[in-house]
Formats: structure tokens, sequence, C-alpha cells
């Protein structure tokens, strides 16, 4: 079963890079947002466990990358909404299948959005500052850790809908609403490392009361509907034979 999650989550890392290059061709398609830790010095998620139930929250994360660029959504903070974690399983994968190399700890677990929360952008300066310039609801993905670093991450899907934007204040924003009312995907994903070094395997596989928190990055991206990414190859397909 963990095998099978971890060449999942492969093959989906390889895909999400062969799209966002295909998404690349079209200026409209490159619409992406980068984020990470606003703060090196503090944590940005924390995995909590109280009475057998474990969470996932975030706090200080803000844009540090987009494209179109440069752009009013850069320096904004960005909300996640809390995540459960439900479905928690362990195992320990030997990397090359042969041994003798020691076996490493893997966690696997389904994260589903606390009801009620969105993925919030709020701006950091200008006329809108401090107000929310963007919601979306966010979709139920996955999660694995690799002994105490941890990845969270969501196979190339549709996780984001954007409920509310406010017109104009970004480029990006625009970008991101319209390509989701044309019926794009938006791809959320995020990744990170504990601070310290430790306790996240052990936390989730003994599921006592306690937190492990550390440094994330992350980004959001629009992948085209299934019908234009087919035009899209088809068209680099005749690029490439015109070049030979």
């Amino acid at each position: 079963m963990v095998r099978e999650e971890i060449m999942s989550y492969r093959n989906g890392m390889v895909l999400s890079a062969v799209l966002v290059l295909a998404a690349m061709v079209v200026p409209a398609q490159a619409t992406l947002v980068g984020f990470s830790t606003g703060n090196a010095n503090l944590s940005s998620w924390s995995i909590g466990v109280s009475s057998g139930v474990a969470t996932l929250s975030f706090s200080n994360n803000e844009i540090d990358v987009s494209d179109p660029s440069p752009d009013a959504i850069l320096n904004d903070a960005i909300e996640l909404p809390d995540m459960t974690l439900g479905n928690i399983s362990s195992e320990q994968f030997d990397p090359d299948g042969a041994g003798p190399i020691p076996a490493i700890t893997v966690v696997v677990a389904v994260l589903t959005p606390v009801q009620g929360q969105l993925l919030t952008v709020i701006a950091d300066s200008g006329p809108q500052v401090g107000n929310t310039v963007m919601e979306a609801t966010v979709k139920t993905g996955g999660f694995l850790t690799v002994s105490n670093n941890f990845i969270a991450y969501s196979l190339i899907m549709d996780d984001l809908d954007v409920v509310s934007s406010v017109s104009g204040y970004s480029d990006v924003i625009d970008s991101l609403a319209m390509l989701d009312a044309d019926g794009y995907k938006l791809d959320l994903s995020f990744s990170g490392d504990t601070t310290g070094g430790g306790g996240l395997v052990s936390l989730l596989t003994s599921m006592q009361d306690g937190s492990v928190d550390g440094t994330l990055s992350g980004q959001i991206f629009a992948i085209p509907e299934p019908m234009t990414l087919a035009l899209l190859g088809m068209g680099g397909l005749a690029l490439i034979r015109r070049k030979r």
C-alpha cells in the first residue's frame, strides 16, 4: 500500500512538471503562485494530536513568487485551512527493495480540510491592505511523511475553487479566478521540514497527545482542462516536427 502511495506521489510530481511546461506555452496558462514560511525563525505549519485526533494547521506563510510578475500579490499573506489527518497508516519501506539498507519509516494519511474554512489571500499593502482579496475552497488530498520530514501533497487534480476575489487588485488573482471559471484546474501542493528534525513519525504512529511544527513551501498553478491540454500537446509535437 505505502509503496503504491510513494510511486503515485513520484508519478504525480513528474506529471506536474510536464503539465507546468505545457501550460507555459500560452502566457495565460502560466499563472502561478508560490508561497513559503514568512519568517525563517518561525514555523509555518503544525501537526497536533489531541484525544486521538491529528490536525495540520498553518500560519505565517507569505506569497513570494508570482507568474506573471511583478504583481500586487507578492508578499501577501496566504492562509490555508486546518486539515484533519485520517486513515493514518505506517510501514517500513526499503528504498531499493533489496536491502540491507535500513528501512525508512513512511506514514501516509488523508488530509481533509475543516468544514467551513477556506484558503485566503490577505493584502499586505495598497488600498486593500489587511483585506481578504481571494478566497477558495480546498478539497481533500493526500499526506506523506518520510522519516521525520514531511511532504503533504495532492496528486494532479482540481484542488481549489475560487469563491470570491477582488477584481483589479492583482493580475494573478484575476487570472486564477477567470481560469477557474473557464474550467481549468487549480492545483495546490506544499511540502516542508520539521524544525528541530524530530518527532513527527513517532507522533503519528503513537497518536499520543503532542505536536510538531516546521517550515513550508508550496504553489498554486492552473492546469488546462483535458481537451486544451491535448491540443497543447499536439501543438508541441507539430513544433518539434517543424524544427526537425
